[in-house]
């Protein structure tokens, strides 16, 4: 006895010109009607062909979707859910400072792959990044979390395109809103454009090798590659002039204050400063790292940097981690000035093991308050003000300015030597004075 296959019935393709979805399937499973609305005709003539295709088939179908039980995990996937699944394969892979540029991508990509009049809250937009992010469980593994709040769910619901649905057209569009702030106004810069826009393709391209969707529709660059150039003309000069090294120690004294912390904010600073360490991996040092002899240079190894608790996308309780990249992981020789800073702190601090820069109630020192420091003594001594981050552009100036050969000063950076030229280079204070005196000596003047 053969079994008897469910009534379904495909209607013809409808439209409504007046909708913002005109093309509509509908379909009839069991008796009861289903429909589907798209806003292009090309998804919608695929949905249908599907259907009629299922329908002619012994299929089993799902009496609550009213679609075949297959389709369920694959036809109803929407951007939304597969970006975060997404995230979660690349999570235990980035490094801990890389998974934060990650979720802000992705989150881009579930934001502007929505119309354009979909506008998302400010809590929205928080709740998505929190629902993006992976809960750690144990070393190494990840899961995804819960539900979305019942803000969020709503707008994905009613917003978030199904992958199936998305043609060329869609593709291009988002491939622009990409370069976008949240606003959909604010162009990003060029080179966080070009970031947001390879995650979001990489995404997509994993949905077409899971088979979400037939081909990959990302419109590809200009084969000449122009834009790469254009951004590169677009990227904005950077104004900021390093300071001498006499101003640099009257910047290190003017730090100082009755507070005892500030005596450790004045040898961070001459730590970053004076060995070109990020601010993270700056925080993160212990006394065992450091290789203090009484003459001559002394050398700071590297293995790890904080990422900060206040961070969504810091694993819980694990604020120090792995270093940026696995360039990041280096021995750094350090002049015996920076030697003689840090032997007064761990005197000063009463410090011989553990972290070498904690504060009063033991806990890790606050970056903000660390750049209020350093503002502060900037304005004092009458230089331009500096975040804790530009004093690694400045010892790169430095080492520049000394002649220090490109290979050797990116090693000690924890960069490519192509890196280390392109972004951390800059002018440094009396700069031009010197090139002046130099040219007068070979022009005989």
């Amino acid at each position: 006895m053969s079994r008897q296959l469910p009534k379904v019935r495909v209607q013809a393709l409808a439209e409504r010109p007046e909708k913002a979805q005109p093309y509509i399937v509908r379909w009839s499973f069991d008796g009861v009607q289903r429909s589907k609305a798209f806003p292009y005709q090309t998804p919608a003539d695929r949905w249908r062909s599907k259907l009629v295709t299922a329908a002619s088939e012994e299929t089993r179908w799902n009496a609550k979707t009213g679609l075949p039980t297959t389709w369920d995990a694959t036809d109803q996937m929407d951007v939304a859910e597969w970006s975060r699944r997404y995230v979660l394969a690349k999570w235990a892979k980035r490094a801990p400072q890389t998974r934060r540029s990650l979720a802000e991508a992705i989150a881009l990509l579930v934001e502007h792959s929505a119309p354009a009049r979909a506008n998302m809250t400010k809590v929205q937009r928080h709740e998505l990044r929190v629902w993006l992010t992976p809960i750690h469980v144990k070393a190494q593994r990840w899961e995804l979390s819960g539900g979305a709040p019942d803000s969020l769910a709503q707008w994905l619901s009613r917003w978030s395109p199904v992958l199936v649905t998305m043609d060329k057209n869609d593709m291009y569009r988002l491939d622009a809103r990409l370069r976008l702030r949240q606003d959909g106004v604010t162009p990003l810069a060029p080179r966080t454009a070009k970031r947001v826009v390879s995650t979001a393709k990489g995404c997509i391209a994993e949905a077409v090798r899971a088979g979400l969707l037939e081909e990959s529709l990302w419109p590809e660059p200009p084969s000449d590659g122009a834009d790469l150039k254009t951004e590169r003309e677009l990227e904005a000069p950077t104004d900021f002039v390093v300071p001498s090294q006499e101003r640099f120690r009257l910047l290190l004294d003017a730090m100082t204050s009755h507070q005892p912390m500030s005596w450790g904010y004045r040898a961070m600073t001459a730590v970053s400063g004076w060995s070109g360490l990020r601010p993270g991996e700056v925080m993160a040092l212990t006394v065992e790292d450091l290789t203090l002899p009484d003459e001559g240079w002394g050398s700071i190894r590297v293995t790890k940097s904080y990422h900060g608790t206040h961070d969504l996308h810091t694993e819980p309780g694990n604020a120090i981690g792995l270093p940026k990249t696995t360039r990041s992981r280096r021995d750094v020789p350090i002049p015996q000035v920076l030697v003689a800073e840090l032997r007064k702190w761990l005197v000063r601090a009463d410090i011989t093991c553990g972290m070498l820069f904690v504060t009063r109630s033991g806990r890790c020192p606050s970056i903000s308050n660390w750049r209020r420091t350093l503002i502060r003594g900037c304005t004092k001594v009458g230089i331009e003000d500096m975040s804790p981050y530009d004093l690694r552009h400045a010892c790169a100036s430095w080492l520049s300015m000394a002649g220090v050969e490109i290979a050797e000063a990116a090693q000690r950076m924890g960069h490519s030597p192509t890196v280390m030229l392109r972004y951390y280079t800059q002018r440094v204070e009396g700069a031009t004075e010197r090139a002046n005196t130099r040219l007068a000596d070979l022009y005989g003047e």
